[in-house]
């Protein structure tokens, strides 16, 4: 009985490393015949690489554009323009008693006046004109920085104060994240159709490959090699295709972020601050070429489909 496991056991082994040594030979096979024929073979990686590559800029723009504007949204605040004669005590505690109300902070018409004459390098307004034409200014934070919380502050404060203006800065703010929602289909749109043309390209480059081998094909199907067997260096040529043309599409929208991360950082520090495009680059290093390799395996599984069944020997 033990010696009918061993030899079980090594029959099992045997099948296994000549498993694991047939997907080897298999695997060095494709790439080395992908490196035969260089140019045909780097025309359709550099097709495959584009083509992911947009979609892929396109989905960092959104992810850093919606990173800016939610900074963005955390600092904005609601701001209230006052008669100079108003008593700004009282304003500021009736405005604390509202719900939704985390700061405060006044300035008088008198430091206004001061502002608006710094800003202009003008001297003497109040003299000129007999009075100070200045408002005071009250700005409030809130606890909630979505449209509708400062929405429902800006009519509990213009109830408290019906000539106050008061100026919403989260409104521009939510138009722009709606415009990004458009971003966002369109990014879903072009990853789709991008995807679909990686497909469609893998497809007809595998097709064209096992036209090319049709006599080795059908040679071995002569000599009993199950679908499964013949399918097989295919499929890795496929694997092969996705996983390089998805690191070509990587390398170029890294190379394509660092070029417009230059003007950006310029611009950036003439408004102090240090924003740049961030890469997401452990996404992007994984997502594309995963993507990119499984686009290339499913290619390379359709055109085998039915084009194999064509390739029977007669």
């Amino acid at each position: 009985m033990t010696n009918q496991f061993n030899s079980v056991d090594a029959n099992v082994q045997s099948m296994l490393l000549h498993w694991l040594q047939d997907h080897q030979r298999h695997v060095t096979g494709s790439l080395h015949r992908l490196v035969l024929h260089p140019i045909s073979s780097m025309l359709t990686l550099l097709v495959i690489g584009l083509a992911l590559a947009l979609p892929a800029l396109l989905m960092i723009l959104q992810l850093n554009s919606q990173s800016l504007l939610s900074l963005a949204k955390e600092q904005s605040v609601l701001t209230l323009y006052l008669p100079g004669s108003t008593n700004l005590d009282d304003a500021r505690t009736r405005i604390k008693s509202l719900p939704g109300i985390r700061h405060v902070q006044i300035q008088d018409a008198n430091a206004s006046l001061l502002e608006f004459e710094a800003l202009t390098h003008t001297s003497g307004t109040a003299d000129l004109l007999g009075h100070n034409p200045m408002p005071a200014v009250i700005t409030i934070e809130p606890s909630q920085h979505d449209l509708e919380s400062m929405s429902q502050i800006a009519q509990s404060i213009h109830a408290l104060f019906p000539t106050a203006d008061i100026e919403l800065d989260a409104a521009w703010m939510q138009r722009l994240f709606d415009s990004l929602e458009i971003l966002h289909r369109l990014f879903i749109s072009l990853l789709a159709g991008m995807s679909l043309a990686v497909l469609l390209a893998i497809t007809n480059t595998i097709r064209l490959a096992v036209e090319s081998r049709r006599d080795e094909v059908v040679l071995l199907k002569l000599l009993g090699a199950t679908h499964r067997m013949v399918r097989r260096p295919f499929l890795y040529m496929g694997f092969w295709y996705g996983l390089l043309g998805g690191l070509i599409g990587a390398g170029l929208v890294l190379a394509t972020v660092f070029w417009l991360n230059i003007p950006i950082e310029h611009l950036a520090r003439l408004y102090h601050t240090d924003f740049h495009l961030d890469t997401h680059l452990e996404a992007l290093c994984l997502g594309i070429p995963a993507l990119a390799a499984l686009l290339g395996i499913s290619g390379a599984f359709f055109a085998l489909y039915q084009h194999l069944k064509a390739l029977e020997p007669h």
